[in-house]
């Protein structure tokens, strides 16, 4: 109580620190992710998956969104990391079945149980720990020391070297795979759920004619959250490990320490990071605010595409059965996993209307 008591007093606060926006937008819960030949939205209660079978036809698969933490660390500043994490617990099944749903051979259809979905977490995890913190730390220590005699973690320049190094690997990675055939194919997609979840903000029906002309770069967006995450990172170590002094004495074991420090730090700044990005949707033309967020927004040149119409339908119905459900489980609560297929868009939208 006492923590969402001094949340709500900053929550009056912020207003005008940062202005009101100019335009009149509805920060929602709805959230996204792109997935093989589809979309899956997440609404505060429900998540949906649409996706566009090779005959054309739209199968969805909707439940509720699983909670995996209880909501004590919902709260501000702490749910950024655990957020992400409920995200790919959900996202890993949201891609597996569209992988299957995109699959006719029975025998190469995946399946993944909770046990298999946290493994494919931890590993991904543990690979993008090596990947953006050990080599990014060992790489600035091999750097620093080459071209100044000495390392020293307490130093401006070794943050600003390791938090370049992030970057450039980011920057690469995200590069080459967007000329990957199906990667672009899958980049459309993400471009019609930020289309799609503008038009719901903008309080607008959810058609093609009213999604299309909104941009594909949206503030809540993935990329952006990891293109923040990196940059509050060298601000945060150069902070932290100014007062950290020299452990062991042993510059290995050390520097070993130091990067499980890191680690442990990726959480607050997870934290920090999504307020951020909140923030951002909130006041979209705040000047500070739009500074802090261009970067993420830049990104999305590569993480996102124009999507044709077809595509662009895919994500307004996944929202669009989001939304409903929403509705419908305030007067009849809804359990288990459902399942349904419509011959086009407009089939989809009349049913929906039907039921409302």
């Amino acid at each position: 109580m006492f923590f969402k008591f001094i949340f709500s007093i900053f929550s009056q606060i912020i207003p005008f620190i940062l202005g009101m926006p100019k335009k009149a937008i509805k920060v929602t819960n709805a959230g996204g992710q792109a997935v093989i030949e589809g979309v899956m939205m997440r609404t505060k209660e429900f998540f949906v998956i649409a996706v566009r079978k090779s005959d054309g036809t739209i199968k969805l698969k909707y439940r509720k969104w699983k909670n995996i933490f209880p909501s004590f660390f919902k709260l501000p500043f702490l749910r950024g990391g655990l957020v992400l994490f409920e995200a790919m617990f959900n996202g890993i099944e949201a891609l597996t079945w569209s992988f299957n749903e995109s699959v006719d051979d029975e025998n190469e259809k995946e399946k993944m149980g909770t046990f298999s979905t946290v493994s494919s977490i931890a590993v991904s995890f543990l690979f993008a720990m090596i990947i953006f913190v050990a080599i990014p730390h060992a790489s600035a220590y091999f750097i620093q020391k080459y071209f100044e005699g000495a390392s020293s973690i307490h130093s401006i320049a070794f943050h600003a070297i390791d938090g370049l190094i992030k970057i450039i690997i980011f920057t690469v990675y995200l590069y080459g795979i967007s000329k990957m055939k199906d990667v672009k194919r899958l980049f459309k997609y993400h471009g019609a759920e930020h289309k799609s979840i503008y038009t719901l903000e903008y309080g607008k029906p959810l058609t093609v004619e009213n999604a299309r002309p909104f941009t594909t770069l949206h503030p809540r967006c993935g990329t952006s959250f990891m293109i923040t995450v990196l940059i509050i990172s060298i601000l945060f170590f150069t902070l932290v490990f100014a007062f950290i002094p020299s452990i062991t004495g042993n510059k290995i074991i050390d520097n070993l320490i130091y990067v499980a420090i890191k680690i442990l730090l990726v959480f607050p700044i997870s934290g920090i990071s999504y307020e951020l990005q909140r923030l951002a949707s909130k006041f979209p033309d705040n000047k500070l605010i739009t500074a802090i967020i261009t970067p993420g927004l830049l990104y999305q040149h590569i993480t996102t595409t124009e999507p044709e119409d077809d595509i662009l339908e895919i994500g307004l119905v996944s929202l669009g059965k989001a939304i409903a459900l929403e509705k419908k489980n305030k007067k009849t609560p809804i359990i288990g996993v459902g399942e349904e297929t419509y011959e086009n868009f407009e089939m989809f939208f009349k049913t929906v209307n039907r039921e409302e």
